[in-house]
């Protein structure tokens, strides 16, 4: 079962926007650019959401899957 905010949704630190998902996968020795990531979210690539007010929202798995595919890899990545 994964953590929760208390009211049955994700944790918000579980999220990140294309720019912090950018300096995780810089972190870990992966530099890619928050446009990338962006542009990835925009087609569909990498799966998120939006918030009301437009902004984009990455999960952390989902950075961390989309990477492994990317770099086709089976290391851990973030």
């Amino acid at each position: 079962m994964r953590p929760t905010s208390g009211r049955g949704r994700p944790r918000r630190d579980d999220y990140l926007t294309p720019t912090q998902a950018a300096a995780v996968a810089a972190s870990a020795g992966y530099p890619i650019s928050s446009k990338t990531l962006a542009r990835a979210f925009d087609a569909g690539d990498l799966p998120g959401y939006r918030t009301p007010g437009g902004y984009r929202r990455i999960r952390r798995a989902a950075l961390e899957e989309y990477l492994r595919r990317a770099l086709d890899t089976t290391d851990s990545i973030v």
